[in-house]
């Protein structure tokens, strides 16, 4: 009986179709008010510089598509380093280019191609990551090791991480709810105390939920405590 072929991870290709998800949701929200720019209005790339930005918005840009250049470089297995970088780095532009257009839609946005550069930029830095990454295999098997070990293989186990990994990165803004386990004390629902019981027990209700979800993916139920300690 022929062995079984070892299964090929998609996991970075997971996580970069979702992580590119998730900079639409961010780039795009509240997704309401859409209107025509002004007449006279100059294209982004062709408008004048921002009056006023700053090295906070250059490095908010920048880290925003890090893990997007890393995670498209990852899952370019089969292309070179060169085509791995021009991949990513492509493809953040196309990404970027089209949310700062849509962006010129939004009165609540700003397009800029300071972000549009900072973003390639951040995409490019996180493909050179990913590169480095590559060529280190001692790293690479020992990151693989530790995925099997704790949790479950295949597609399913893959989409799984990815799904919960990506969770996990959107708690970084507290502006992206994502699976709703934000807690926004800005609310007009939490400006009472009852109000704001409901919203820390909705907060707290999907936060079990994505506990639950973890214990699903694990390989062994002993090793849920300490999961569930590093999730939170």
């Amino acid at each position: 009986m022929p062995a079984e072929a070892p299964h090929v991870t998609q996991l970075p290709r997971y996580f970069a179709v979702l992580y590119g998800l998730m900079i639409v949701y961010a780039s795009l929200e509240p997704f309401s008010n859409w209107m025509a720019p002004p007449p006279g209005t100059s294209f982004f790339v062709f408008a004048p510089l921002p009056a006023r930005f700053t090295r906070f918005d250059i490095v908010i840009n920048v880290v925003a598509y890090l893990p997007f250049g890393f995670f498209l470089a990852i899952a370019g297995r089969h292309r070179g380093d060169l085509g791995r970088l021009a991949s990513a780095a492509g493809s953040a532009a196309i990404l970027s280019f089209t949310m700062e257009t849509l962006q010129m839609f939004l009165p609540t946005r700003d397009a800029s191609v300071v972000d549009l550069t900072s973003n390639v930029a951040g995409a490019a830095i996180g493909a050179l990551v990913a590169i480095l990454f590559n060529r280190t295999p001692g790293l690479r098997a020992r990151v693989s090791t530790w995925r099997h070990r704790f949790f479950l293989g295949g597609r399913s186990g893959d989409g799984g991480l990815a799904l919960l990994g990506i969770w996990l990165l959107a708690q970084v803004n507290p502006g992206i709810p994502l699976f709703a386990a934000t807690f926004d004390p800005s609310r007009e629902l939490a400006r009472d105390f009852a109000g704001t019981l409901l919203q820390a027990a909705q907060s707290a209700f999907n936060v079990v939920g994505v506990g639950l979800f973890l214990a699903l993916l694990l390989r062994h139920r002993h090793y849920l405590g300490g999961a569930v300690l590093v999730l939170i």
